[in-house]
């Protein structure tokens, strides 16, 4: 069992052994003694101590390792970095690992959103964090329940957004740039690469028809791919007073800026370099091609982005796409059978035969009882119950009769 002992200055010491004393850096009596038992558990339990070693950098850093370990694309590296870069900055990177809890989550939440992240920033951010946290949980560095610590319903709020140009405004956006400019976004529509990959191109990257696209996001991002016929036009804007050797493109730092200055004297949507990638992706899921096809284009590893994203029609796209696919000559036609006219005779024997009925219901004895104002109703039979009167049986059977002859006259009004 430690001891604890103070020395001549004040300081506190915990005694391990004879020959082993460790010195706790206070002057007070009870923060030495919950130091010295948080000390003693520590050396006692190992688990226990790496947990209170471990901190937001450490965890952070162990994330990034295991995901490196897993050979995931260069691009969720680097959003990894950027996202944990956050984190770091505002949780603190020394700060104790076992320190985060509920309350610091949402205490984080409220300053990102303070310094204007958007939700789906933050929901980014908190994402990392929490695989961060079960990755330290499995290992045995953090003690509390992730499930309870983040934000339980926060939604990102996100809306995937659907602005695309036509190979008319394209034309339009392409006059208001300067030619080096439009040789970057004609090849930003004509190959639907990412911003990244468009970058990175080289002139030796093209040849023909065929372009290789040094992508890093994802397993397929990597890719060469042939430009449709429909889209050569484009591509050869592209190469167009290009370099003839190197890099294609001239570094462009202010892309969104210039962008939204040439949509607007060509007075179009503002568009970005990302609504160029989907702009090629619309004109082939316009032209009829499988969403599986595009996201091989496109460099995804699936269909769910194309899907929900990228490939989406507007309302007269869908309606003609269905169209095209719908064999007329052998399509199964739903056919209505036309209601045959009934004869009025019908008509007019069931409305006097109703008249009739409802003249004999008056004329049968009540038993003192005035029929509802509600309409025509029946007493359901019940156990025990007992027609007490043979007026009364005869009421209910003439408005029996009369409900038959009143759907009668529905019937034959239908038909007619």
């Amino acid at each position: 069992m430690a001891s604890l002992y103070r020395s001549s200055s004040g300081v506190w010491y915990v005694h391990w052994s004879r020959r082993e004393r460790q010195s706790l850096r206070t002057r007070d009596e009870g923060a030495a003694r919950l130091l010295a038992r948080r000390l003693e558990r520590e050396r006692a339990d190992p688990a226990h101590a790496a947990a209170s070693s471990a901190t937001v950098e450490s965890c952070l850093v162990t994330l990034r390792e295991d995901r490196v370990a897993r050979r995931r694309a260069e691009g969720t590296l680097h959003f990894l970095a950027v996202k944990s870069g956050h984190l770091v900055r505002l949780l603190g990177a020394t700060s104790p690992l076992v320190s985060v809890t509920a309350e610091t989550c949402d205490r984080y939440l409220a300053a990102r959103a303070g310094e204007g992240a958007s939700p789906s920033t933050i929901a980014k951010e908190l994402g990392v964090l929490g695989q961060a946290l079960r990755l330290a949980k499995r290992r045995g560095r953090y003690p509390h329940d992730v499930s309870t610590v983040l934000p339980t319903g926060y939604s990102a709020g996100y809306v995937p957004k659907t602005r695309w140009l036509s190979e008319d405004q394209t034309a339009r956006l392409l006059a208001e740039l300067q030619p080096h400019r439009a040789r970057h976004v004609a090849f930003l529509a004509s190959t639907g690469a990412r911003w990244g990959e468009s970058t990175r191109a080289r002139r030796a990257d093209v040849s023909g028809g065929l372009v290789t696209l040094r992508g890093t996001k994802t397993a397929l991002s990597a890719r060469t791919l042939e430009v449709p016929a429909y889209a050569r036009p484009l591509l050869e804007v592209a190469l167009d007073g290009a370099p003839s050797s190197g890099v294609l493109h001239l570094p462009w730092a202010s892309v969104r800026r210039d962008l939204a200055a040439a949509c607007a004297r060509a007075v179009l949507p503002t568009v970005t370099p990302n609504d160029l990638r989907r702009t090629a992706a619309h004109w082939l899921r316009h032209r009829g091609v499988e969403a599986g096809l595009v996201a091989q284009y496109l460099g995804h590893v699936d269909t769910r982005m194309v899907e929900r994203v990228y490939g989406r029609l507007d309302v007269r796209e869908l309606a003609d796409a269905i169209g095209a696919r719908v064999d007329s000559s052998s399509a199964r036609t739903m056919r209505v059978p036309a209601a045959q006219p009934g004869d009025s005779s019908d008509l007019s024997d069931a409305i006097e035969r109703l008249g009739a009925l409802l003249s004999a219901a008056k004329a049968v004895a009540r038993d003192g009882i005035e029929p509802p104002t509600r309409g025509f109703s029946i007493p359901a039979r019940t156990r025990g119950w007992k027609p007490k009167t043979r007026a009364r049986r005869m009421l209910t059977l003439a408005r029996l009769r009369v409900l038959a002859a009143a759907n009668d006259v529905v019937e034959a009004w239908r038909a007619a």
